[in-house]
């Protein structure tokens, strides 16, 4: 007997999780909230951006291998 063909539609759980990794990659990268925080903690903007796209890199592989190899 032949096995049912597996699904490979996405499911609505891989679609939110693929919203959801978009959405905080556009606030990660956006430096208004870097602005306002590196101004009130007194500290280098560029210093402070660079750990952000430093976490936002690695979020958005850790997003890609969840989505890619997590049934």
């Amino acid at each position: 007997m032949r096995k049912p063909p597996r699904r490979s539609a996405p499911t609505a759980q891989h679609g939110l999780l693929a919203v959801g990794i978009g959405d905080h990659m556009g606030n990660l990268l956006s430096p208004f909230w870097v602005v306002v925080i590196a101004g009130i903690a007194r500290v280098d903007f560029r210093t402070f951006f660079g750990y952000g796209v430093i976490f936002s890199l690695l979020w958005f592989t850790l997003g890609v291998g969840i989505l890619t190899f997590v049934p």
